[in-house]
């Protein structure tokens, strides 16, 4: 198991995982690095998701898994954490929203603000600095 996961993602699934389909559900982190690392976790429904998603504002990094369920990797510095591979690990999810985008985009919007944890890396160490309702992937 990798750091993120170890770290970041197991925590983030024990403490809401009486919230969570684990069949439907998909795990978001978000890797920027300003002055320093910032990562931020959810997890969401599929059905949630495609609203985060369907501008196609935030461009996909990379896929991993996590206890069988898709996670997806968005922001400026995944590489620092994970290693790149030369293809993306198809999400069948994506592929049905990216096929289904042009409905998707006459829908109304649906309002999802999921609950976000929000870490910084500071001297090789995790630091769990917020949890709350904040913007995932801007």
């Amino acid at each position: 198991m990798g750091e993120i996961q170890q770290h970041i993602i197991a925590p983030f699934y024990e403490e809401n995982k009486k919230y969570v389909n684990e069949i439907r559900s998909v795990f978001v982190i978000r890797i920027v690095n300003a002055d320093e690392y910032e990562i931020r976790v959810s997890i969401f429904q599929e059905s949630y998701f495609k609203w985060y998603i369907i501008n196609e504002k935030y461009p996909l990094l990379g896929t991993t898994q996590y206890i069988g369920r898709p996670v997806l990797i968005y922001g400026n510095a995944a590489d620092n954490f994970y290693s790149p591979t030369k293809e993306i690990e198809k999400v069948d999810f994506l592929e049905r929203i990216s096929k289904r985008r042009e409905k998707l985009l006459q829908e109304e919007v649906i309002i999802f603000e999921p609950e976000v944890w929000i870490y910084n890396y500071k001297d090789g160490e995790f630091v769990l600095e917020e949890k709350g309702v904040f913007p995932l992937l801007e």
